[in-house]
């Protein structure tokens, strides 16, 4: 029942912001920010139940309100997101498309777009743009899996982590061989891009 009760309000919050239609959605890290923001991904419920599932399970550890943390909380997501850029730019093929990615527990959106070094990222973007693919997840999630507590192919399996657009099935496939436990930690061998980033940290 503890379990249950902490996953009421990450559960909350992704139900709350899916349920939203205009631009104006915060993630949980800010406050309102004119249109830096959009409303979460439909299949971000899905995706919530599914962790709550997984959690329930004893698949994963159950995780606070990323919110709590402040600006500590914040770079932590955005550290997760860099590696996640690195691990996909490692593995990535020509014909890569730009991917945007939601984190449901903070409603926070960043776009991986492809350059001739790898994937340069946007963090606070507006979600998914024409073309993109959307990646739908939890930050918990990713960092069990980059932390090679989780299996990708788990998290794929059980709907934890969501892929839509045109190209989901190739992206899909270059998000289980990026992180496939079997390859070992994310390195710093890939070079750095630049990250853009907009609106304050709330404190």
């Amino acid at each position: 029942m503890r379990n249950l009760a902490r996953l009421a309000a990450p559960l909350a919050v992704a139900v709350l912001l899916a349920s939203q239609t205009g631009p104006a959605a915060p993630c949980g890290f800010h406050g309102a920010i004119g249109n830096n923001f959009s409303a979460m991904h439909p299949k971000s419920i899905g995706v919530a139940l599914a962790v709550r599932d997984a959690v329930v399970a004893g698949v994963i550890e159950p995780a606070a309100d990323p919110a709590a943390a402040g600006g500590a909380g914040y770079w932590r997501a955005v550290g997760h997101l860099t590696a996640f850029r690195a691990a996909l730019s490692a593995a990535r093929v020509k014909e890569s498309v730009p991917v945007s990615v939601l984190f449901i527990d903070s409603g926070l959106w960043a776009r991986l777009t492809p350059t001739a070094d790898g994937l340069a990222m946007d963090i606070h973007t507006d979600g998914a743009q024409p073309g993109d693919v959307a990646v739908i997840t939890s930050e918990p999630v990713l960092a069990a899996i980059l932390d090679k507590h989780l299996p990708v192919a788990d998290a794929l399996e059980r709907g934890m982590i969501a892929v839509d657009g045109e190209a989901a099935d190739a992206t899909r496939h270059l998000i289980a061989k990026a992180l496939d436990a079997k390859a070992g930690p994310v390195t710093s061998a890939v070079k750095t891009q630049a990250i853009r980033m907009f609106g304050p940290v709330r404190q």
